[in-house]
């Protein structure tokens, strides 16, 4: 049965007309200690993933960019959501230079808490106790 259900997506797959990619997301999923990384490239305006990769490495997503798209497509893509982990930034600026950077809203509040927690504590410090 599973032979025949990965027919099946094959064929869709070869066959369907996927939407041009402007606006995408790039994530890393954990796999645990023996795995570690697999990073995932998705169509934000459709929320279909579009590709998986081992690790969690600019050659990973600069083997997206060289596999998956051509010139012309990259050359669509207006905005990549990302994590603020830097060789993905890296990867896409050089693949996708016209792309704009947002990073995901997740990943800048974790940084905005840090240091508002940092503040808070120097600040208590400061002060001394009362």
């Amino acid at each position: 049965m599973r032979a025949i259900d990965l027919r099946y997506l094959e064929r869709w797959e070869a066959r369907r007309r996927k939407p041009p990619l402007r606006h995408m997301g790039v994530d890393e999923i954990y796999k645990g200690q023996r795995e570690k990384f697999l990073t995932v490239v998705c169509n934000l305006e459709t929320g279909e993933p579009l590709w998986f990769g081992r690790e969690r490495k600019r050659e990973t997503l600069d083997e997206f960019f060289r596999s998956q798209l051509r010139s012309r497509q990259r050359k669509r893509i207006q905005a990549a959501c990302l994590d603020m982990w830097e060789p993905f930034r890296q990867s896409i600026e050089y693949w996708a230079p016209q792309c704009k950077i947002v990073y995901d809203k997740f990943h800048i509040l974790q940084h905005a808490n840090a240091a508002i927690d940092e503040v808070r504590k120097a600040e208590f410090f400061r002060q001394g106790p009362k």
